[in-house]
């Protein structure tokens, strides 16, 4: 008989992790290597150790055989070490000989493919549940993960129409090294079967038979990551667009239906986070360095610590961001991931335009008193922004290819049967939504986040600010199992004394 009387239940397996180590069809293997010179030496780790063996004893139990837990102490000089550096493990140095330390896992499936944890750090234990979870989850489902990508931003590279060549931005180059990426247009009718998650960038131009596709797509469980932007400073062929009359209102309606209230014309302002910036002013003026309060340098406590997504991020930075708010009566779960302080204001989008002075922007800075929400998560029940059906449009080719589905003919090509079938599925009024929304576009820009430099001759890119980590974070997480969704980090064990 086993009881957790912790108060936040660290040692009580989640229900995601017991569906997905229950579900396992294939074994997979563990091995957790461990120095007992480092528990020695720093006890800490020691502590630490015992909280991870306990947890994987539990997926062993759990898995029904499935999951198999071996134990290494990966002495100094011995094959043991070898095998872990060889895996990758992260060591540290234990003495003034060299000799190094070990504290990582090590997991194989039945077809020989790999993942690790490099190091069990006691900094990220709120988070170890879902590291191990997600590895587990990683060797049951080894193929590299799809996302779609609707960019209304030139971010992808590629060619101008005057034939000019285009540098794909580093996000983008990040996201490719860890995803199989399909690009998509903003007029498309369908999204491939392959797509799991679908990453939309500043839709300006999306048609409302795309916007029916993405509708359709999240309520049959598709994820969504998606950044809009009421000033798109960066990226558009004309940034300084008189607040976008010319801008598509179909990804509006589609937030309005997922319980989401975004004003376009609104900027969020926030002097407590506002960059330091160098104005020029009128030609012959002697520039000015002053607070930009619309372009902020978010920190960890502007983060919600609780989610996965604020792993390793240290500072975010945006520019003329917009912000969200819950709708009134909505039923979907709306959880703020990254927000303003409370010095915030908003301000309207026109402010920021072409010539803008950020001296008499923040001469006549009135904080707010509340934070304004950046970025959120939804998950729930959301109801279709098209509730009557598909576009007229759409709805004229559906009943088309249905009229025509019962006499096809049987040497038709698949490409032209799996395009009936995709036109032929049946609307769906209501689901349950996974998206995380930013209001933001700037941000995946390299000014925002990378500074380049050269070395011997080489350009090497330096990140002053962890926007891809963010990016990456979140396609990571949504790219994973409903169950890896449900996984938030826990509290630590770690309590010490404040009073004896």
């Amino acid at each position: 008989l086993k009881a957790d009387l912790t108060e936040e239940g660290l040692f009580t397996i989640s229900d995601g992790t017991r569906q997905t180590v229950q579900g396992l069809d294939e074994p997979v293997d563990l091995t957790l290597y461990f120095s007992k010179q480092l528990g020695e030496l720093a006890p800490r780790y020691a502590g630490y150790f015992e909280r991870v063996r306990g947890l994987l004893e539990q997926y062993r139990d759990l898995s029904g055989g499935k999951i198999q837990v071996h134990y290494v102490d990966p002495k100094p000089f011995s094959d043991a070490e070898d095998r872990a550096v060889a895996a990758g493990l992260q060591g540290i140095r234990l003495n003034l000989e060299g000799d190094m330390g070990y504290f990582g896992l090590v997991g194989t499936n039945s077809t020989d493919n790999q993942s690790v944890i490099e190091f069990f750090s006691p900094d990220r234990e709120k988070f170890l549940e879902y590291d191990l979870t997600k590895l587990v989850y990683s060797l049951s489902n080894p193929k590299k993960p799809v996302v779609g990508i609707i960019s209304g931003i030139r971010m992808t590279g590629g060619m101008t129409p005057q034939g000019q060549q285009l540098q794909a931005w580093q996000v983008m180059e990040q996201i490719r090294e860890f995803f199989d990426v399909y690009p998509l247009d903003e007029n498309l009718k369908s999204i491939p079967d392959e797509v799991k998650t679908l990453m939309i960038v500043q839709p300006d131009k999306l048609t409302r038979e795309a916007a029916y596709a993405i509708d359709q797509f999240a309520l049959r469980g598709g994820r969504i990551l998606a950044f809009v932007d009421p000033l798109a400073e960066l990226g558009k062929a004309s940034p300084y667009l008189t607040q976008n009359g010319e801008r598509s209102e179909a990804f509006r309606k589609l937030l309005e239906a997922w319980g989401v209230a975004f004003d376009p014309k609104m900027v969020a302002t926030d002097i407590a986070h506002a960059r330091r910036v160098q104005f020029s002013g009128a030609p012959g003026v002697q520039p000015t360095i002053t607070e930009h309060i619309g372009w902020l340098a978010l920190m960890a406590d502007n983060l919600d610590q609780r989610d996965v997504l604020s792993s390793g991020i240290e500072r975010i930075n945006v520019a003329t961001p917009g912000h969200f708010a819950k709708k009134e009566g909505a039923a979907v779960k709306f959880t703020p991931i990254l927000q303003t302080s409370a010095q915030s204001m908003e301000v309207k989008a026109s402010e920021f335009g072409f010539g803008a002075d950020p001296v008499r922007l923040l001469r006549n800075f009135r904080a707010s008193g509340k934070p304004l929400v950046i970025a959120a998560r939804l998950a729930g029940p959301v109801s279709s922004a098209f509730p009557d059906g598909p576009p007229e449009a759409e709805k004229k080719a559906q009943d088309k290819a249905a009229g025509e589905s019962g006499n096809a003919a049987e040497t038709s090509s698949k490409s032209n049967s799996e395009g009936r079938a995709k036109s032929a599925k049946a609307h769906v009024a209501k689901g349950e939504i996974n998206a995380i929304i930013v209001a933001d576009t700037d941000m995946l820009h390299d000014r925002f986040w990378v500074e380049a430099s050269n070395f011997l001759g080489q350009t090497i890119l330096i990140p002053n600010a962890h926007n891809a980590t963010f990016v990456l974070n979140a396609l990571d997480n949504l790219g994973g199992s409903s169950a890896l969704l449900s996984l938030r980090g826990r509290g630590v064990e770690d309590r010490p004394f404040v009073l004896v």
